[in-house]
């Protein structure tokens, strides 16, 4: 990136996938061993993205966290 250059992204925020999410606690409480899954979501809270962001040299200027459901064709 350029200095002084803007990032603006949209991705997924604490909450997203709940579903998923159910799914792997249903498997540690019957015990699989889950350390042997490889699980790619995180998502984390807007203050969580902030602290990161700027953990590693950004500025957060402005960030929201909207409720956009989508609908699972298989649930």
């Amino acid at each position: 990136m350029k200095e002084d250059g803007r990032f603006v992204a949209e991705m997924g925020g604490k909450g997203n996938v709940q579903t998923i999410d159910a799914i792997y606690e249903t498997l540690d409480e019957k015990g699989f061993d889950l350390k042997k899954i490889n699980n790619p979501w995180y998502f984390p809270s807007i203050s969580e993205y902030s602290y990161i962001l700027e953990r590693n040299g950004f500025k957060v200027d402005y960030m929201v966290h909207f409720d956009r459901p989508t609908l699972l064709d298989d649930l």
